[in-house]
């Protein structure tokens, strides 16, 4: 055999697989008829469907948040302390000492007219509003004011009580609820405390300036004194009637609820009694 025809077979030979790898891997394209054909109108899907699912999943361990705050609250308390430790240190606490004795003798003046300039407006304020507050007359201590104090006490306490009863019940009665019966009780008692505590704090601060020979500067006179003395005692008085009246009427319904009791007890036992 010729040398080249050998060469040739073996040439065909060592190339026959990589041949058929191509045959294999090349798409048969004869196969689509539509390819060949010019009236083809291909289609193309534009609105892909994306699918996306997200869950995350957060995990909050509470005991070591509260450990955190906790620790840097105690840190900061510490930080605080010591601060305040140094800042309020012997030699700062000697040179605030010093400082505010040289400032109170310096305006030592000043200080001392404002002081009293103070107690001056302070003690009138008192003084003007606790009388025209007493001296209106919708007040208890101007009630039955035809009568005089001792022709008030000659009056029997069960008349002088109804009575009151029924000033407090037209004077202090519930708008809302006119039937509601403590409304006018619990007023009447706040309102009597509060015109004794006017009156005191009237003759306590007149008592002052009296000792004090200090009458003549201020808005009052031993006539007013006068007239807060009778208010108070007229509402001392107002406040024992009513007191009394109040403790006999309890004392009333504890005994009539023990007779109540006392007879259906005696009621339930009576079938079973020999």
């Amino acid at each position: 055999m010729d040398k080249h025809k050998i060469k040739l077979i073996l040439y065909i030979l060592l190339l026959a697989p990589y041949g058929a790898m191509i045959h294999a891997e090349t798409p048969c394209i004869n196969n689509n008829p539509n390819i060949m054909n010019p009236n083809f109108n291909p289609t193309y899907n534009n609105n892909p469907t994306i699918t996306t699912e997200i869950n995350p999943q957060f995990i909050t361990n509470t005991t070591s948040t509260i450990n955190i705050v906790g620790v840097d609250i105690k840190n900061l308390t510490l930080t605080i302390l010591q601060k305040t430790q140094e800042a309020f240190s012997k030699e700062n606490y000697d040179h605030a000492k010093q400082y505010i004795q040289q400032f109170l003798w310096q305006y030592r003046y000043n200080i001392a007219v404002s002081t009293l300039a103070t107690i001056y407006a302070a003690s009138s304020i008192l003084l003007v509003t606790d009388y025209y507050y007493l001296k209106d007359t919708q007040r208890w201590s101007h009630w039955k004011s035809d009568c005089t104090f001792e022709h008030l006490c000659a009056i029997p306490q069960t008349e002088l009580a109804q009575d009151l009863l029924r000033a407090i019940g037209k004077q202090h009665y519930n708008k809302k609820n006119p039937s509601d019966a403590s409304h006018p009780l619990i007023t009447f008692i706040e309102t009597i405390e509060t015109e004794i505590k006017r009156c005191k704090r009237y003759l306590a601060l007149t008592k002052v300036i009296k000792t004090t020979y200090l009458m003549p500067i201020f808005l009052t006179s031993d006539d007013k004194i006068n007239q807060i003395n009778k208010c108070l005692e007229r509402c001392l008085f107002i406040r024992h009637i009513f007191l009394s009246w109040l403790a006999e009427r309890n004392l009333i319904t504890k005994s009539l609820k023990r007779r109540s009791f006392e007879a259906i007890k005696s009621i339930i036992q009576w079938p079973y009694r020999p």
